[in-house]
């Protein structure tokens, strides 16, 4: 599988009254052509920092401190901010939390989805009555159901608006969807519908896509490749499956036993103790460290990188280095 999107020691900041907070620190991804990723952790982890950082929407007191986004071989980052909003959409595309934040309320949905099409047409004059057409034909496509095509987002349901967002999208079939918490708010079912269309669209249109979420088993569920980050780092990467049922790192072994499960009765979910780390005093060594039942000595001293541990599979732990083992 070639590589779509390669992310090189991706730091940003946030400047706040009681020091600055590295929100992200020193990230490394790759995303493939035709994959979808996930990255998953407790609220206050970076996902959402991450997520505005590959699309530069970090806004002040936020700001992108260095690295490099390499989208199909080109760094966003050595683009004119000017030259940016024409990236989005067209090249990436944001899925936001909130539908009814993302979507204009006086404007009709098919209107919406109109315009997100033809802000990004280039080399021709925009032609709104093909545009508009367009954008209903990608509604239909999400489950829009023509006779509310020309809703308001106030007279949809929030599963409704929400496959409009998808819909706005997908609308320029871009190289790389992000997907930031894209269920969080509805109901399981609707969640559950949401989820298998976003798989649905993947598969008809060879999308890639990165998936951030808090819940560990949507992600797993959806995902090739899971991301997880701590306080503000991955710590674990591999391959769905291999993460969710063997984790290498102590903390996503404490987010998948913080899962409730439904078809074992005798399991009983243990919360992870403490409380994620305060970026503005972060602790010696490893940061996961106050909070890990299987800390010794020498993680108060080493702040351990993220390394491969088998094929495939990278984890920032010392437990994994060669004398540990």
């Amino acid at each position: 599988m070639s590589v779509l999107l390669e992310v090189r020691d991706l730091d940003a900041v946030y400047h706040t009254p009681e020091g600055p907070v590295r929100a992200v620190d020193g990230v490394d991804l790759t995303v493939g052509r035709g994959e979808v990723l996930g990255i998953v952790g407790e609220s206050g982890s970076g996902k959402t920092t991450l997520a505005m950082s590959l699309m530069r929407l970090i806004k002040p007191p936020g700001r992108i401190l260095g690295g490099s986004v390499m989208l199909d071989g080109e760094d966003l980052f050595r683009l004119r901010r000017s030259q940016m909003p024409a990236r989005r959409g067209r090249d990436l595309a944001l899925i936001p939390q909130s539908a009814m934040h993302a979507l204009n309320p006086v404007i009709p949905v098919d209107r919406q989805v109109a315009e997100a099409i033809t802000a990004h047409q280039t080399g021709r004059k925009a032609n709104r009555k093909s545009a508009l057409h367009a954008a209903r034909e990608r509604l239909e496509e999400v489950g829009i159901p023509p006779e509310r095509h020309r809703a308001y987002p106030h007279e949809l349901s929030g599963g409704m608006r929400q496959r409009c967002v998808v819909a706005m999208a997908v609308a320029n079939r871009p190289k790389l969807i992000i997907a930031d918490e894209p269920v969080s708010g509805l109901d399981v079912v609707v969640q559950a519908r949401i989820l298998r269309l976003i798989s649905t669209l993947r598969e008809s249109h060879g999308l890639s896509m990165i998936l951030v979420s808090h819940d560990l088993p949507t992600v797993a569920r959806v995902c090739d490749r899971i991301a997880v980050m701590y306080a503000g780092r991955i710590v674990e990467v591999g391959g769905s499956g291999a993460v969710f049922e063997n984790p290498l790192h102590p903390y996503t072994r404490a987010l998948v036993e913080a899962i409730p499960r439904m078809h074992s009765p005798g399991q009983t979910p243990q919360p992870i103790p403490g409380d994620p780390p305060d970026l503005h005093d972060l602790p010696s060594g490893c940061n996961f460290r106050p909070r890990c039942p299987r800390a010794f000595s020498d993680c108060a001293e080493v702040d351990p990188s993220l390394e491969e541990v088998e094929p495939g599979r990278r984890a920032a732990c010392l437990l994994h280095k060669d004398e540990r083992r």
